[in-house]
């Protein structure tokens, strides 16, 4: 396995966190935060594992990038959709989103990077 295939189980995985840490972490009641916590990790999981099966270097540099900007939203969403004062909430969607800034912006370096495999 690729190193970026195995960055993109590690975001599919994140996107898993993104999902239930609503509820982990008791802030499930909170609409906005915890629509934005589905959405997002929804979307991170599936665009997770298309990169992850792919076998088109266009196509996963497209997803790490889709995924990339959506790493970006959620880093900023705490502040763009005013739910600071809820801090775990607020924390755990900063440290996801420059997680899975690091890890796509690693896998889109990792494509252009990876040397053929021969038999």
């Amino acid at each position: 396995m690729g190193t970026h295939k195995g960055l993109s189980w590690v975001v599919v995985f994140a996107g898993l966190w993104q999902l239930i840490a609503p509820f982990a972490f008791g802030y499930s009641n909170i609409q906005v935060v915890l629509w934005n916590s589905i959405i997002v990790g929804v979307a991170l999981m599936i665009l997770g594992i298309w990169a992850a099966v792919s076998s088109e270097k266009v196509t996963d540099k497209f997803l790490d990038w889709v995924n990339l900007l959506i790493g970006a939203w959620l880093f900023i969403a705490p502040f763009t959709l005013a739910y600071t004062a809820v801090k775990t909430a607020t924390y755990n969607d900063v440290i996801i989103g420059l997680l899975v800034i690091a890890l796509t912006g690693w896998g889109i370096y990792a494509i252009g990077h990876e040397h053929p495999q021969t038999a």
